[in-house]
């Protein structure tokens, strides 16, 4: 038998045996070990995403703080708030927000000063070396280099290419109308914060998201001014203000005063402060206009009546204070006529007998009227009234033809506003009724209202009226004059020193609007010639009503006129 088919020994076949268990122990061993090892890995993969997690969170928390950090380090600017536009009663915009560029410097990230300097200064002459060298040095991180850009200064600033310069973006404060409403108005500084009239009145009341409306008709603004300027070139006068108010709810049409100013110059400083002054809000001695007071008491209180007879003829002397008139009649008065002439002996004698009989009511009515405190018009400017500190008798008396007390001229329109509108004050404001409710009160009767009304016409249809030259033929227009000398640098009252002013009313029966004029110091421009109210400010009047009834088509009623003539207009 061959030896290769000889079979295996038993012993063989064991050792097979053993040496496969061998071999399946060792594969067994060596899985374990495998599966132990990607567990470990697997739990060390778990660890390390787990850490890398937390990681990640607290770095976002760090990335946080140190943006917070830079915010502050850094001084970045703010966003500044939007500031409102405002608007006409016709939605005409006054004021408005434009985009411009301005330029700061991040000092840090400048490579090289000296040529920074040189090429900036090229590019912007009106920035100083020596301011720039002090700004490039600055301890700041950033800072404000040039603000409110032209549009050909950013081009070129850009062109230069400098590390460390950057543009920001902000709103610049932009008039249309220039100086038109410039003291109702105002203006704002740099920041956009305001400094004056309804700027200075937004910031300090109203809220700043949406546009503002005012009662201003820039049309009648036009009007005022256009007229206002012819009068003070004339009779190169100081100043003047005029007022359109709405009889019957006390909002205002036009507020000029005059010089004004331009509140888009550009640089603040260069508005100097006669332009910046509001002759509209500031107090004045207004003269004979307060007569219209006067007689409204008289007639109230019963002391006096249209037909009741006063002695002119003789000036008053009280201690060492004369009382005298401009242009004395030597014969007696009627209480109509006394103011009709505007007599100051005849004022006088009137507030004498209301004195006797009412002691202090004079001073009680002007409080009522609002004219011992501060007018409630939206102005931040408006100046507070002054009255005498002893209301004794010559104080009354003087009181009563427009001495001895001071008032503004918003205040006075107010007040004859009151006289014919059938007796009621309402509060002088600048914003729509509808967005603002009117604050009435009842002062005056509607029957002495209505012989207000016929005093005042007369005033312009008598022939010797004071104010005949204001009348405007088939509108009925009525009035009151009022001329007054100012102090002087000597302390004294100066005749070549006046406050000229006219108040108007149309129609007379009926008043709608009232408009008053002052012009403040004219000068005679012929020998001989006179520079009262009657004579310069009442024929400015004159040439606003015509104004207003082309702008706001006023038609004239002559039906109604003809039924107050044939029953002799009696009251």
């Amino acid at each position: 038998m061959s030896s290769d088919n000889r079979p295996t020994p038993f012993y063989r076949k064991r050792e097979d045996r053993i040496e496969r268990d061998s071999n399946s122990a060792k594969s067994l061993a060596i899985n374990k070990k495998r599966i132990v090892l990607i567990n470990i890995l697997v739990v060390f993969a778990y660890i390390l995403i787990s850490a890398r997690l937390l990681d990640l969170a607290i770095s976002q928390e760090n990335y946080k703080n140190f943006n917070n950090q830079l915010l502050t380090k850094y001084e970045l600017p703010s966003p500044k708030t939007t500031r409102p536009d405002i608007l006409d009663r016709n939605q005409h915009v006054l004021a408005t927000n434009l985009r411009v560029t301005s330029l700061q410097i991040n000092t840090k990230k400048i490579i090289d000063i000296e040529d920074s300097i040189e090429k900036l200064n090229g590019a912007l002459p009106r920035l100083s070396k020596k301011d720039l060298y002090k700004k490039f040095n600055s301890k700041k991180n950033y800072v404000d280099l040039a603000r409110h850009l032209k549009p050909s200064e950013e081009h070129r600033v850009n062109q230069l290419g400098i590390p460390g310069l950057d543009f920001h973006y902000e709103d610049k404060r932009y008039y249309p109308y220039n100086n038109l409403a410039s003291h109702i108005l105002g203006y704002v500084d740099i920041d956009n914060k305001g400094q004056s009239g309804i700027e200075r009145h937004i910031d300090k009341n109203l809220p700043k998201n949406k546009s503002i409306q005012l009662t201003i008709d820039i049309r009648a603004q036009h009007i005022m001014t256009r007229e206002i300027k012819k009068a003070i070139s004339t009779y190169q006068a100081r100043g003047g203000a005029g007022i359109i108010l709405n009889a019957k709810n006390g909002e205002i049409l036009s507020l000029v005063s005059l010089p004004d100013f331009n509140p888009n110059t550009k640089k603040r400083r260069d508005i100097i402060e006669k332009e910046k002054f509001n002759r509209a809000i500031s107090i004045y001695e207004m003269g004979s206009i307060l007569k219209i007071f006067t007689a409204a008491l008289a007639l109230e209180s019963g002391v006096g009546s249209m037909e009741r007879i006063y002695d002119v003829s003789q000036s008053l002397r009280l201690g060492s204070k004369i009382i005298r008139d401009l242009h004395p009649k030597k014969d007696n008065l009627t209480l109509e006529e006394i103011v009709v002439y505007s007599s100051n002996v005849g004022a006088s004698l009137i507030a004498s007998d209301i004195e006797e009989e009412y002691k202090g009511l004079l001073k009680e009515f002007f409080i009522r009227m609002g004219f011992l405190k501060r007018s409630p018009v939206e102005l931040p400017e408006v100046v507070k009234p002054q009255g005498p500190k002893l209301w004794g008798k010559v104080n009354t008396l003087t009181t009563s033809y427009g001495y001895g007390i001071s008032l503004n001229p918003v205040q006075v329109t107010t007040g004859i506003a009151t006289m014919v509108n059938g007796g009621y004050l309402n509060q002088p404001t600048l914003f729509p009724i509808k967005e603002k409710k009117g604050k009435t009160r009842k002062i005056i009767s509607e029957k002495t209202s209505k012989r207000i009304q016929r005093i005042m016409r007369e005033v312009v249809a008598n022939e010797n009226g004071t104010g005949k030259r204001a009348d405007v033929p088939g509108y009925f227009v009525g009035g009151k004059t009022g001329t007054s000398e100012k102090v002087g640098i000597n302390g004294q009252y100066d005749p070549n020193l006046l406050m000229s002013s006219f108040t108007g009313i149309f129609p007379y029966f009926d008043p709608e609007y009232i408009i008053m004029v002052m012009i403040d110091e004219p000068k005679k421009i012929t020998k001989g010639s006179i520079v009262t109210g009657g004579a310069i400010a009442a024929p400015v009047v004159k040439e606003v009503i015509k104004g207003l009834i082309s702008l706001l088509d006023i038609q004239q009623k002559i039906k109604h006129y003809d039924n107050l003539k044939a029953s002799n207009h009696k009251i």
